[in-house]
């Protein structure tokens, strides 16, 4: 086995699969001597099982917010994924796309990418010091909230990915080193919007990505556009923000409804993330009284969510 070989074995455990070959004639086909080969990080998250793309061993998760955004959230029974051009990372995609020495550039893919930020519940809140770091940083300085979530289907998606973050690109050498010594093959560079600088591993960052790169488009016998819709964030200052929404199960109760299938024109029934709320925490600067009038406005209508202050309050 050559050492293309071995790098290609190695990039097929990322999750690589061969998208398209391009042959001068049928000689070339009978030999198997492509002139070119591009290579997809693939749209159906099941085949990326088995990869560090993929995860499922936890599903209990905290996503910062403000108080104002909750009740959005709630009032509307969507969640939002902004796309990387609304991430605070100047350097979002653009350090793993030159690290890993990809030839394309990460405008597209920042336009295109649409991503809920969140932590693992566990490891946030078993270090104090980690949870406060993130509060002061994410979490308006106690003064935000925290929204609790689980995640109830990941097997069926077409276009979604949920993993973590990786900081640096250790994992990743094979990458770099197809990348650095091979031509006439070309790997996508959806990869690198799991990858941020080693900066902010304090973090420990967990993604949900709707993939919209190329995407599969459906439209109503109007020929209007129904899947899928994004929308400019008008109110944010990056140029070409944009937004994708996604349906609250406790706002949804019925998880059956067609509303969390998404429409494709390949008659198959995928799905797209069953987001519910388990919790609302609130900042250390809020108060018991604070904590009572919140829960009033939404406990009626949201009966299944808990509702605490954090713990870090008592240093408060």
């Amino acid at each position: 086995m050559n050492n293309t070989d071995n790098l290609v074995n190695e990039i097929i455990k990322l999750g690589y699969e061969v998208g398209q070959t391009v042959y001068k004639d049928q000689n070339q086909i009978d030999r198997n001597e492509f002139n070119y080969r591009y290579w997809r990080h693939p749209k159906e998250n099941y085949k990326l099982k088995d990869t560090p793309f993929y995860l499922s061993s936890e599903n209990d998760f905290i996503h910062f917010t403000t108080l104002d955004t909750l009740y959005s959230i709630l009032n509307t029974g969507f969640i939002r994924l902004y796309n990387l051009n609304n991430m605070d990372d100047k350097l979002e995609m653009e350090y793993a796309i030159k690290e890993l020495n990809f030839k394309g550039t990460a405008e597209k893919a920042k336009e295109e990418l649409y991503c809920l930020s969140m932590c693992s519940f566990a490891k946030i809140f078993a270090e104090k010091t980690k949870e406060h770091l993130l509060w002061k940083l994410h979490g308006r300085d106690g003064y935000g909230v925290i929204i609790r979530l689980k995640i109830e289907n990941n097997l069926k998606w077409y276009f979604y990915h949920l993993t973590e973050v990786y900081y640096g690109i250790d994992k990743f050498s094979s990458v770099k080193k197809f990348n650095t010594e091979i031509d006439n093959q070309i790997l996508d560079e959806k990869i690198c919007c799991f990858i941020k600088h080693p900066i902010y591993e304090f973090e420990s960052e967990i993604r949900l990505v709707f993939d919209n790169i190329n995407p599969v488009t459906v439209t109503d016998s109007n020929k209007n556009k129904v899947y899928p819709i994004t929308y400019p964030a008008k109110l944010h200052k990056p140029a070409k923000t944009y937004y994708f929404q996604i349906p609250i199960l406790n706002c949804h109760m019925n998880q059956n409804d067609d509303m969390y299938l998404a429409p494709n024109m390949q008659r198959v029934d995928y799905e797209i993330p069953k987001i519910r709320i388990t919790e609302i925490i609130l900042g250390y600067r809020y108060t018991d009284k604070d904590l009572q009038n919140i829960k009033n406005k939404i406990a009626p209508k949201y009966s299944d969510i808990n509702f605490k202050i954090t713990d870090l309050k008592d240093l408060y």
